[in-house]
């Protein structure tokens, strides 16, 4: 017995068993870290829904912090003001929004991209114009704060101003390059439409934001909302669209 237990054909037996052990330890480790990976991406997918609501919230809460503030006539930039007493409060809460907006965008090409090289080169531009977006925000937020009012204004508040016109650019962009990219997806091809009236829309309503401003009317906060809002709502759909696809 002791002869046979430590035969040729035993020792290959036992070699071929720990072979096996060891790629079924191998299989579950690969397992394991794709869903991890997978369970991070619909985290970060979910962070877009959370980040859209938090702004809604933030921005209600925080007028209300201030007396008399009016959405419809006074700017979103006033309620982070420099000197203004909510900006501490609110200044930490729209940063971690921000980031949230960059996570969301860091992880949206994989949702959405196939083996269509198209569609994978105007998505990943799309999302990095909405990360910059984001990271323009965080920057905006704790160096560049709104000073002054819309015509009369420092350097830090003109420079709030550029930063605030380029963020609003780069987003819209950002779902612009994800229309044309979604128009070849199988899966995402009704979005294209929805991202181009949006883009149109947001657009549209930035133009006038601006005009508003200049004139100085009465309308600027609300045109200024409505800007805002067509991007995020666009960020809310598009999220829930990827959160509701199975996982791979």
């Amino acid at each position: 017995p002791n002869r046979c237990e430590n035969s040729p054909f035993s020792r290959r037996f036992d070699i071929v068993s720990v072979g096996q052990e060891c790629g079924r330890m191998l299989q579950l480790k690969l397992y394991k870290g794709r869903w991890s990976d997978i369970m991070m991406g619909r985290a970060l997918l979910f962070a877009g829904l959370v980040a859209v609501a938090g702004y809604v919230v933030v921005t209600v809460v925080g007028a209300e912090m201030i007396p008399g503030y009016n959405h419809l006539s006074r700017p979103l930039s006033e309620m982070t003001a420099q000197g203004s007493a909510t900006k501490p409060a609110l200044d930490r809460w729209f940063i971690l929004l921000d980031t949230m907006v960059i996570g969301f965008a860091s992880v949206m090409p994989a949702s959405v991209c196939t083996q269509n090289d198209g569609v994978a080169t105007y998505v990943q531009r799309g999302a990095a114009f909405l990360a910059l977006a984001g990271v323009l925000g965080i920057i905006m937020t704790l160096w560049f704060p709104m000073d002054g009012s819309i015509l009369v204004t420092t350097v830090v508040g003109t420079l709030h101003e550029f930063i605030a016109a380029a963020i609003m650019v780069c987003s819209m962009l950002a779902i612009l390059l994800f229309g044309f990219g979604l128009r070849n997806s199988s899966e995402w091809g009704g979005f294209a439409f929805y991202s181009f009236a949006t883009f149109a829309f947001a657009g549209s309503c930035s133009i006038v934001t601006a005009h508003a401003f200049l004139l100085g009317t009465d309308l600027q906060g609300a045109w200024q909302r409505l800007t805002a809002g067509a991007i995020l709502q666009w960020i809310f759909v598009v999220s829930l669209r990827a959160l509701s696809a199975p996982m791979d």
